[in-house]
């Protein structure tokens, strides 16, 4: 069978593409480069730099995809509101395209959702975007009879994600900084708030592992794909101290930086009852798995620390 993943250079849509290629798919990507990274692309699968919002599908039409993964979007919250035109068109429309093209050709997609639709939808233009794909893909499943799968993702994170460049999850990010406070015998850490933010973060494999799970079910309602083990982020920096074996850094806390909601964690009862699955992977046991890679890949490009300025 092929599968048509799109986002498939970012960090979900290639360890996504990875698993499926062992699974025995043929695949191929669609993404418009913008975030994702060229690194990001496999051997064993055909990569097309293609813009779903101006060119839908065009150069996967006569490739016939059986699945599609739609995970492509502008995936940040902070430029949908500096450019809300921009973030809205794009999500919205190449949801639209994507949902068009299965209609036409009875071909079932999964749609990779956010947690932030489970709070104020009307926060951001990002969070806005996200609840309207779901929407869009029940109103294709209730009047066109559509196979659909509504993921909700809640902050994932892993090896081979986005570590700087301001574009990271906060795991990475503070084993970043964790990373660079040992390199450089420093004992202070910058922490954006008080540190009492609380979030939960799910490991990347087990993100795939609900994801592909999902689609083989005849569920066709968001569900969420996240972890209930919810931690604050002055927490999170004590794990990670533990992981790197640092004594306990000074927290220098800045109150006047975005600190985003105060508190989400995913509710996994649903998932439990439809899939009759949960993740098994500790936030612990991840973010050990987290800062070997990021500490390795800091020390081979021989960088210095300092030159990273984004903080949680």
């Amino acid at each position: 069978m092929r599968v048509l993943v799109t986002g498939g250079v970012g960090f979900v849509g290639s360890n996504l593409i990875e698993k499926l290629h062992k699974q025995g798919y043929e695949v191929i990507s669609v993404d418009n480069y913008s975030t994702g990274k060229k690194e990001n692309e496999h051997s064993f699968c055909e990569y097309h730099n293609v813009d779903l919002q101006e060119h839908p599908l065009e150069y996967v039409k006569m490739r016939k995809p059986d699945i599609i993964y739609h995970l492509a979007a502008k995936a940040r919250i902070v430029p949908s509101i500096q450019n809300p035109t921009k973030s809205l068109f794009n999500n919205i429309d190449s949801t639209i395209n994507i949902l068009e093209y299965a209609r036409l050709n009875n071909v079932p997609v999964v749609y990779a959702g956010s947690s932030s639709s489970h709070g104020d939808i009307y926060a951001n233009p990002y969070t806005f975007t996200k609840w309207n794909g779901e929407e869009l893909c029940k109103l294709y499943h209730n009047v066109y009879d559509l196979p659909i799968a509504i993921c909700r993702f809640y902050n994932v994170y892993g090896p081979y994600g986005t570590f700087d460049g301001g574009r990271e999850k906060a795991p990475a990010a503070l084993c970043r900084k964790v990373a660079e406070s040992k390199k450089n015998n420093k004992d202070s850490i910058d922490v954006w708030g008080d540190g009492e933010q609380t979030r939960s973060f799910l490991y990347i494999d087990e993100c795939i592992e609900g994801t592909l799970r999902l689609f083989e079910s005849d569920y066709s309602y968001p569900i969420n794909i996240g972890s209930d083990e919810q931690v604050s982020i002055n927490q999170m920096i004590g794990i990670i101290e533990e992981i790197s074996g640092v004594k306990a850094l000074n927290k220098k806390y800045q109150l006047d930086k975005p600190k985003g909601v105060r508190g989400r964690s995913s509710n996994n009862d649903l998932i439990k009852k439809v899939l009759n699955w949960s993740y098994q992977m500790s936030l612990k046991d991840g973010l050990t798995e987290t800062y070997k890679w990021i500490e390795s890949e800091l020390s081979k490009k021989g960088l210095n620390f300092n030159r990273f300025t984004k903080s949680y």
